[in-house]
């Protein structure tokens, strides 16, 4: 009855094995907004046949009260500070993946740093 059960467990993964993919890793990235006043964009790109792992996003600015600071990709918010008399409501996303394609990076004020890696995706 046991190995009745670990055969349960374990056959869809033997299944569905071959279909897998390995990541290999093609390198660190850094991706920079400078500071500015006035809102700023980049836009980057993740090479066909690759994915990114994004790690962290950090954000630099000037808070003061009421002010709000955050990091666009595209059209999602990846980093949100919002300050109000003195405390910090703080939201992030990281970790997650994006696929290959060209992507826009945006903050309204202040400074944006996203740090990732990219892996190409081979099969076994």
């Amino acid at each position: 009855m046991k190995n009745l059960i670990y055969i349960l467990i374990f056959l869809p993964s033997l299944l569905f094995s071959q279909e897998t993919k390995n990541m290999e890793l093609v390198g660190v990235r850094t991706i920079k907004i400078p500071y500015n006043d006035n809102g700023l964009e980049i836009e980057f790109t993740v090479e066909e046949g690759n994915i990114m792992k994004i790690l962290r996003v950090t954000h630099s600015g000037n808070p003061s009260s009421a002010n709000k600071h955050f990091v666009q990709l595209d059209d999602e918010y990846i980093y949100f500070t919002e300050y109000y008399n003195g405390y910090a409501n703080f939201n992030s996303t990281e970790p997650f993946f994006i696929d290959d394609g060209t992507y826009r990076l945006y903050t309204e004020k202040g400074s944006a740093t996203l740090y990732g890696l990219e892996f190409k995706l081979t099969t076994p």
